[in-house]
Parts: structure tokens; C-alpha cells; sequence
């Protein structure tokens, strides 16, 4: 390593700034979230930062049970993706053996269960993973629209205070 003083100098510096960053967001977020929680009941009604609260959970609970298949299907990926690298590497070292013995047609149906495998579990992969993406695409804008339906409830219903 050159000059690794000055490499541990710049290690110690991004270290910092980015501990710097969450620190800052692990404190002011429970003070934005407590402060957004006080204007909205005082403003709108006790019952919105409940509801709001519901929809975040509900959607935290939703990602969660898509997130779980995609970990258990990354996991069997990398080990079948493994398998098949294992298989390549055995007809690439025995391959004089292979011809000796005419195994090739054994050869050839092994190596293509493997790959079936392991490209049917790829698929499993896309799909969990466009599952949990349209979701939280889903949630994120379903978020702004139950926002604005609830702020404007009370408006709508008379119960806001406001006088006509």
C-alpha cells in the first residue's frame, strides 16, 4: 500500500462523515416524526397520525412476508449456481475421460438439470423480487393518496373547525 498514512487519514474521514449522517438521522428523526405527529392532531384530528401509522405498518408487514421467499430463493441460487460451476469444472477436467467412455449423453442430461435448476430459481428470483419492487412502488404512492384523502376528510365532512 503507498503512502498509507494518508490511505488510513481518508478512511478515517469517510468513516466519519458517514457516522456523522446516521447519527444526525437516528436523532432528528423521532423528533420529525413526534412534531409531525402533534401539528396533524392539533390541526386536522387525534384519529389521522393513527390511521397514517396503520398504512405504514400494514405495508411494513406486507414487504416483509414478500422479503422473506426472496432471501430463502438468493440463497438456493447462489448454492445451485455453485453446483453447476462444480459440474462445468468436473466435465472440463474429465472431459478425455468423458470421450473415452462415451458419457457424453449422461454428461449432457446432468449439466442440463442443473441448469434447469438453477434458471427455474432464477425466475422464482425476478419474480419475488418485481413482486416486492411494485409493491413498494405501490405503497410509497398509495402513501401520498392516503395522505391527502384523510387531511381532506374533515374539511369535507365540516369537522375541521373551519367556518364557512
Amino acid at each position: 500500500i503507498k503512502n498509507p498514512d494518508q490511505q488510513i487519514t481518508q478512511d478515517i474521514d469517510r468513516y466519519s462523515n458517514a457516522y456523522s449522517i446516521v447519527v444526525t438521522e437516528i436523532i432528528s428523526s423521532p423528533i420529525f416524526i413526534a412534531y409531525f405527529w402533534y401539528e396533524v392532531t392539533v390541526l386536522v384530528n387525534w384519529w389521522v397520525p393513527l390511521v397514517i401509522l396503520g398504512y405504514y405498518l400494514l405495508s411494513f408487514i406486507i414487504r416483509q412476508l414478500v422479503m422473506s421467499p426472496i432471501s430463502k430463493h438468493t440463497y438456493r441460487q447462489e448454492k445451485l449456481e455453485g453446483e453447476f460451476r462444480y459440474q462445468h469444472q468436473q466435465v472440463n477436467s474429465y472431459s478425455e475421460s468423458i470421450a473415452m467412455s462415451r458419457g457424453e449423453v449422461t454428461e449432457t442430461f446432468i449439466g442440463k438439470q442443473i441448469f434447469d435448476k438453477v434458471l427455474y430459481n432464477k425466475m422464482q428470483v425476478v419474480y419475488w423480487e418485481f413482486l416486492l419492487w411494485f409493491l413498494s412502488y405501490l405503497f410509497s404512492y398509495g402513501a401520498s393518496v392516503v395522505g391527502s384523502i384523510i387531511v381532506a376528510l374533515p374539511i369535507l365532512t365540516n369537522q375541521s373547525g373551519l367556518s364557512n
